[in-house]
């Protein structure tokens, strides 16, 4: 179905979940499983302990939607997330073991927490209304601002190559981009 290449919402989660849909499941494990392992791997846990509660946050999570009175008053990542926590320290507890959160950071560029996911997919989707926008303009306006924010041209290299006055291309340049900038405001993310 190709869902793991695109960002699903809220509701199909909701419906894939509350369904069984195994693709679902699917891609909440590759999207969120390294927010999970993260958390457990810097108090006191293991890739299988990391697999466990991650199995056993979906039973939970599937368990609580499919109730009928549930209603969801967060992101499903922040959901996802805190019942894992729950789990998580709920285990530590009762295996007398004292949570150890660590200050390392890892060097990686997975997202640690829910809202981190978050931050990273609006971010995504804004780059990706920018570049949209950026392609809906004319020619001229595209290989101007490419040139200039791109390329790192000067407006005196600019000018040359498109064979303009350099107040011209300066004009040219800001004009281009209050109208890409007043496109990509207009929409809504």
């Amino acid at each position: 179905m190709g869902r793991e290449s695109k960002i699903l919402d809220e509701q199909t989660l909701i419906e894939g979940i509350r369904s069984g849909d195994r693709e679902v499941y699917e891609w909440m494990y590759r999207k969120y499983f390294n927010m999970i392992y993260l958390m457990v791997q810097k108090n006191s846990g293991d890739l299988e302990d990391a697999k466990d509660l991650f199995q056993d946050t979906l039973i939970e999570l599937v368990k609580n939607m499919r109730q009928l009175d549930f209603t969801l008053t967060s992101k499903i990542s922040t959901y996802l997330y805190a019942i894992a926590r729950n789990i998580w320290f709920s285990r530590l507890r009762s295996d007398k073991k004292a949570p150890v959160i660590s200050t390392d950071k890892m060097n990686t560029n997975l997202p640690e927490s829910p809202d981190e996911i978050e931050l990273k997919e609006e971010e995504e989707k804004k780059l990706e209304v920018s570049t949209q926008m950026l392609s809906k303009l004319n020619k001229d306006c595209q290989e101007l601002l490419r040139m200039f924010y791109f390329y790192k041209r000067s407006l005196t290299e600019i000018a040359e190559k498109l064979g303009l006055t350099y107040g011209f291309a300066k004009l040219k340049r800001k004009r281009c981009m209050d109208y890409w900038i007043n496109e990509v405001r207009k929409t809504k993310w």
